[in-house]
């Protein structure tokens, strides 16, 4: 997605977020496992969001200067309120352009690679934040994040798509760390959950991000959801929602 759909998304959603997200909290537990326990005086964390992955590097560094950044206001005012502390430089910025001289010795992100519409624009800046031999920790979504969701969806909209099949393969992001960084090292799972009902895991898109294309305005009526949990439990005997993780690790 563009920057400004991004922003607006999150925008939208900086109260609620924290509900809807266990998936993302998951990546920034896990995340949190790769990063090095000594040898760091200053992060920079890209695409912050409401500040849980912040509150976990600032108990990793408390003594370590630390720069969370967002493109939503909303978002920022989330994380401060979570944080509560001063010491933690919040600041409003795109993660394609960060306008800031200082070099980091940890740049990182967790969850929010994926939704770039330019992933290059994103890890030349991760490049331009690092100090010689950094450390460069993110985690993103792949693209068979809610297969299950896009093949039932086909069964009623041949066509359809949802945002998470642009999502970059593990062999591409791969490419694309090792133009800008090197020792790059990619781990993966896959994180299941299972909703009640179709309008559960709905929900939960609509206040996550994940969203559906090719749907014309009212398509969805109730019939229509109706259809769509009947061919989803056909297919996959449950509502339940796959997220594909990657958990990246690289230095410069």
């Amino acid at each position: 997605m563009d920057s400004i759909t991004i922003k607006d998304n999150f925008s939208r959603r900086a109260g609620t977020y924290d509900n809807y997200s266990p998936a993302q909290q998951l990546a920034a537990r896990r995340l949190s496992g790769l990063l090095p326990l000594t040898g760091i005086s200053s992060v920079i964390e890209l695409g912050c969001g409401s500040g849980y992955y912040t509150a976990i590097l600032k108990k990793r560094y408390p003594r370590a200067y630390l720069c969370a950044g967002d493109i939503s206001a909303a978002m920022l005012k989330a994380a401060a309120a979570r944080l509560r502390d001063n010491t933690i430089d919040l600041v409003l910025q795109d993660m394609h352009r960060v306008s800031t001289d200082k070099k980091f010795d940890l740049v990182t992100a967790n969850a929010c690679l994926h939704w770039s519409d330019d992933i290059d624009a994103v890890l030349r800046n991760c490049r331009a934040l690092s100090r010689e031999g950094a450390a460069l920790a993110v985690s993103c979504f792949g693209p068979q994040t809610f297969y299950e969701m896009g093949a039932s969806l086909k069964r009623l909209l041949p066509g359809a798509q949802i945002a998470a099949e642009s999502f970059l393969p593990k062999d591409q992001l791969a490419v694309r760390l090792e133009k800008y960084f090197k020792a790059v090292r990619i781990e993966e799972y896959t994180h299941r959950e299972n909703f009640p009902s179709l309008r559960d895991l709905l929900r939960l898109v609509r206040l996550s991000g994940v969203r559906g294309e090719g749907l014309k305005s009212g398509y969805l009526t109730p019939r229509r959801v109706k259809d769509w949990e009947d061919a989803y439990r056909q297919m996959f005997g449950a509502i339940t929602a796959s997220y594909e993780v990657f958990l990246c690790w690289a230095t410069s």
